[in-house]
């Protein structure tokens, strides 16, 4: 032993300097990692915490609330223009589409298509996708045509009397009756559009909440886009009726964000999407011309809209 460690010694030391410091440099490492590699089990903690029944009584909630969900919730066809409140809360949608749709309804919208849900704020291409194969819109019934009504002789001032000789009987003939007062549709109250003929409370309601989502009338052939409104209705009122389009509340398009200009009716999803990103893209509309030049506008779809939009 005594042998061995001289020869070590004498190994030890025909090294110069430098490379004997570096020997020992690369034992003091080699020590202190097999010291560390010894008392790192003893230094680590004990976890004496056992989360085995946390673990079963989160995956028992899991499962109650999964199963819960899918007896409440759930697909099925529908027509949107009809679905009653109850109905519709147990459709599988999220809680603000839903209510969304309800409001839209209640404001005098009314869906044509499938496609008009895309309208819907909240509606993302991925819920309308999935939804989209469960609605039906159905066509609605004609209404049966109103009974005939005839003036009383009372009615008019100016009439002719005749009398026959058996009866002695009194007949009217109205030779010029007066005017009907016109209704101005954008300043008209829910009296006063009572007071045509075939318009009772609901319609009057229908279609002061449609003014109000459109921003007014700019022909009175928009009636017919309320919901429900009967072509029959129309001509009979269509001359008692007039448009001034200076009550026109107009959408400022460089200065409405995205959410605010799809509640128009006129603008789908693509339309606003084209609107607010070629405004910040190439900066504010000077002119309407430059939106009818968006693909997403064809002619008819723009003229239609074009009253309503404004770069002021």
């Amino acid at each position: 032993m005594k042998n061995a460690w001289h020869r070590f010694k004498r190994s030890f030391f025909s090294y110069n300097r430098s490379d004997r410091n570096a020997i020992v440099i690369l034992a003091g490492i080699i020590l202190a990692l097999l010291t560390i590699q010894a008392l790192l089990p003893h230094l680590m903690p004990k976890n004496d915490y056992d989360f085995t029944q946390f673990k079963k009584m989160l995956d028992a909630w899991e499962s109650e609330n999964t199963v819960k969900s899918s007896e409440q919730h759930s697909l099925f066809t529908f027509d949107p223009n009809t679905i009653e409140a109850s109905s519709l809360d147990s459709l599988s949608l999220p809680q603000f589409v839903k209510r969304n749709i309800v409001s839209y309804r209640e404001a005098g919208g009314k869906f044509v298509s499938a496609d008009d849900l895309r309208k819907i704020y909240g509606m993302s291409d991925s819920i309308f996708e999935l939804i989209q194969p469960y609605v039906i819109i159905e066509e609605p019934a004609k209404p049966s045509e109103p009974p005939v009504q005839y003036a009383s002789n009372k009615t008019f001032d100016k009439k002719t009397e005749y009398k026959t000789p058996q009866n002695r009987e009194i007949y009217t003939e109205v030779l010029d009756p007066e005017p009907f007062p016109t209704i101005e549709l954008n300043r008209a109250d829910s009296a006063g559009l009572v007071s045509l003929p075939g318009i009772g409370p609901v319609f009057a309601g229908r279609i002061i909440r449609y003014r109000q989502l459109l921003g007014g009338f700019y022909k009175k052939e928009q009636l017919l886009e309320v919901y429900n409104f009967p072509p029959e209705t129309f001509s009979s009122i269509r001359d008692r009726v007039n448009v001034d389009s200076l009550y026109l509340t107009q959408l400022r398009i460089n200065f409405l964000d995205y959410a605010e200009l799809l509640r128009h009716p006129y603008l789908n999803k693509d339309q606003v999407n084209a609107l607010t990103q070629q405004r910040t893209k190439e900066g504010p509309f000077k002119n309407l011309s430059e939106v009818a030049a968006l693909q997403a506008f064809d002619s008819e779809t723009f003229e239609r809209v074009r009253p309503y939009l404004t770069c002021r």
